[in-house]
């Protein structure tokens, strides 16, 4: 009875330090991916602003570039495009 318990007690202490070692190691990989993970969250905040702030983020875009009027009317094109490719993808992402 007791070489049974001492068994068991030896595979649980295997078992309990093969936890530690996987979870060390899992840990170590969520570390490397974390700055990964930082810029998604990043780029889906600004894409949601985008999203949510059209005229805004339109306004923006000409000012930064200070454009001439004649490429002023292209990135309007251009954004006007960008923004209804974003609502399809919108769209299609509330359908799936």
């Amino acid at each position: 009875m007791n070489r049974l318990i001492d068994e068991i007690h030896r595979k649980r202490a295997q078992l309990t330090a093969e936890c530690d070692t996987q979870r060390n190691d899992i840990a170590l990989c969520l570390l490397t991916f974390r700055q990964s993970f930082s810029n998604i969250d990043k780029g889906m905040q600004i894409f949601g602003f985008v999203a949510h702030h059209p005229l805004a983020t339109l306004v923006t875009g000409i000012i930064l570039n200070r454009l001439p009027l004649n490429r002023t009317v292209q990135s309007i094109i251009s954004l006007k495009e960008l923004w209804t490719s974003i609502l399809k993808l919108k769209n299609w992402a509330k359908r799936t």
